[in-house]
């Protein structure tokens, strides 16, 4: 008598490495263990690998520089949730949105784009085409207006900071084309002169802790 193969959980490592190709919504990342960080895209389900001491040590005095420049109503967070829809979910390095998003104290709860005004990378090893190419494509697709990725060299050392607005793409010649796409306005880098950045920050950021 053949034997039932037993269904596989959704909590298992090893399905989800090798790529289910099952669409998933947010409602998928409550079920999941959490001692790991998940994203989803376009409904696929990715395992971010974990950051390095150094990589959250940069993260953590960004976190610090953003709050000494952020007004009354907005708040910097460090990797909040961040999702344009239901099968899209990001984990941002790092992220400026409103105080009423930021208080929010609920299980599974996420930034949306319109409660966003910038999202921070810091570029590692592990996902530096994510970094520098794929986030900026969604994010920018989401309206958020400004995007700060900041690059790290193979020792750890802070060696630029790239501040980008969201425009219209001047360059659209096709509909597959993204609409909106970032635009580098300033950059900096540690020992430099502080990074401008725009309303409704304070004041410059300024780069000589990292």
């Amino acid at each position: 008598m053949r034997q039932q193969r037993k269904p596989t959980s959704l909590t298992s490592t090893t399905m989800i490495c090798r790529g289910c190709h099952q669409v998933r919504t947010l409602d998928v990342l409550d079920i999941l263990p959490g001692d790991r960080r998940y994203e989803l895209v376009d409904g696929q389900l990715i395992i971010v690998n974990a950051a390095t001491n150094r990589h959250q040590q940069v993260s953590a005095k960004l976190f610090l520089a953003l709050e000494g420049i952020v007004p009354e109503g907005w708040e910097a967070m460090f990797a909040p949730g961040f999702s344009r829809n239901r099968a899209n979910y990001r984990v941002p390095d790092l992220a400026v949105c409103t105080t009423e998003a930021a208080s929010r104290n609920v299980k599974g709860t996420y930034v949306k784009p319109d409660e966003t005004c910038l999202l921070v990378e810091v570029v590692s090893e592990s996902k530096v085409l994510t970094d520098r190419v794929m986030k900026p494509i969604e994010y920018a697709s989401t309206g958020v207006p400004y995007y700060l990725r900041v690059e790290l060299n193979p020792s750890g050392r802070v060696v630029k900071l790239y501040l980008h607005e969201n425009i219209e793409n001047p360059h659209r010649e096709f509909e597959s084309d993204p609409e909106r796409v970032f635009h580098q306005i300033a950059e900096t880098m540690t020992g430099g002169v502080p990074l401008p950045m725009p309303k409704p920050f304070t004041g410059p950021l300024d780069p000589s802790g990292l």
